[in-house]
């Protein structure tokens, strides 16, 4: 299963079971490819820290199940930094997130991470304008 962001409320989100569909307790955007270690890199590039330091934006919450799934909630700071990327900058700030070395091996066109960003960027915006909603990442990793 691709890593999903899901916009929508902690307190449903708790409640959230194996025989749950993600998307019955928030709206959705599946990552696809774009693994952990790429995104610590998008992280890093609007953070400015370092790529490892830059994880810690995704914060563990709890696990769906002994094994996973695990949900993370995306960091506040992080959730403001994505909510401020407007259209002019989507394209400078995909451009440098596909020339780094774990976006590279996705083979990712420029369109649909362009389009993966904008659609996390308007799940931020509407985080902040709704403040019982957050950004949380649902991941078997």
């Amino acid at each position: 299963m691709a890593d999903v962001f899901i916009l929508g409320p902690r307190s449903e989100l708790e409640a959230l079971s194996m025989e749950d569909a993600p998307e019955d307790n928030g709206y959705c955007l599946s990552a696809g490819p774009i693994d952990r270690e790429s995104r610590a890199v998008l992280y890093a590039q609007l953070s400015g820290l370092f790529i490892d330091d830059a994880l810690a934006h995704e914060q563990y919450d709890h696990s769906i199940d002994d094994q996973g799934p695990h949900l993370f909630a995306l960091s506040a700071e992080m959730v403001t930094s994505m909510a401020a990327i407007d259209d002019d900058q989507n394209e400078l700030v995909v451009g440098d997130w596909l020339a780094s070395e774990p976006m590279g091996r996705h083979d990712l066109e420029l369109v649909d991470v362009c389009q993966f960003l904008f659609d996390l960027s308007h799940f931020c915006q509407l985080a902040i304008q709704t403040p019982e909603l957050g950004v949380f990442i649902l991941s078997e990793g």
